[in-house]
């Protein structure tokens, strides 16, 4: 050991092949343990500095996944917070407006505003404003629709086929008070205890229909007569139904007679 110190410091050797090379050459049992010592504490050494290596790798990794998901945050706060300033810009149905700038100059994270709110208004609540507001321009998107074909099959003769429907009268009715209701004409099906009953509606008595689903009574006009042009149309298409049924039973009677003559008779 001290021929070891005389010559060779070992503290001053950092590289672990040299102290292998040292180790295989020596046969002292007591350099021997100081030269594993040494590879010992340089390991050690090593292990440090690759796991604080690691640490910083990993903080860096944290850090840029933060500021992501930070920078993602505040931009789904202002898409919000402009969505929700279009959604109020008019009443439902009405023509929205959009207000790019409030997208980029508004400040998701303002001083003394915790994060997720916006200016005190959690950005949950924003959300539910944004869905009620959209459910609601549905509902009155759907009551329109089915309004204007209420008003377009009471409105039209029975029997015509092509019923035009004027959604363009429709646009701007209030539909609040509208309630969709199935024709009572129909057989309907409840369920009562878990038995399914069915339950008829009466005749229809005569007079103006009036649409159910309005409160106030709103009157469709009555059903037009057939003029003088359709009358004379239908009256043909009969006589030709008829005259088609005459033909087919007279071709099924000659058919019947036939079936059992000979030839010779035939002839």
């Amino acid at each position: 050991m001290g021929d070891i110190e005389q010559e060779i410091n070992l503290d001053e050797i950092t590289d672990e092949s040299v102290l292998q090379n040292l180790l295989d050459q020596t046969e002292d049992i007591d350099d021997r343990k100081a030269i594993r010592a040494r590879i010992q504490e340089l390991r050690s050494v090593e292990k440090a500095r690759r796991e604080e290596k690691l640490n910083k790798l990993t903080n860096s990794r944290e850090d840029r996944l933060q500021a992501k998901q930070k920078e993602a945050n505040e931009q789904k706060l202002r898409t919000m917070a402009m969505y929700d300033s279009m959604a109020k810009s008019a009443p439902a149905g009405g023509d929205k407006r959009m207000d790019i700038g409030i997208y980029k100059s508004f400040d998701a994270t303002p001083p003394g505003t915790p994060t997720g709110s916006i200016s005190g208004i959690k950005a949950s609540d924003l959300v539910e404003d944004a869905l009620r507001s959209r459910q609601k321009a549905a509902e009155d998107r759907k009551k329109r629709v089915l309004a204007a074909y209420d008003a377009a099959a009471r409105g039209a003769p029975s029997g015509v086929a092509n019923r035009e429907v004027n959604f363009e009268a429709f646009k701007k009715v209030d539909v609040s008070d509208y309630t969709p209701v199935k024709a009572e004409n129909c057989s309907t099906f409840g369920s009562s205890g878990g038995v399914a009953k069915v339950t008829k509606a009466p005749s229809s008595q005569p007079g103006t229909p009036l649409s159910p689903g309005f409160p106030g009574g709103v009157a469709f006009p009555k059903a037009a007569e057939p003029d003088a042009m359709e009358r004379m149309i239908r009256g043909r298409q009969q006589e030709a139904e008829d005259r088609k049924r005459r033909t087919l039973a007279a071709y099924d009677i000659v058919a019947k007679q036939g079936a059992g003559m000979t030839d010779n008779e035939m002839t």
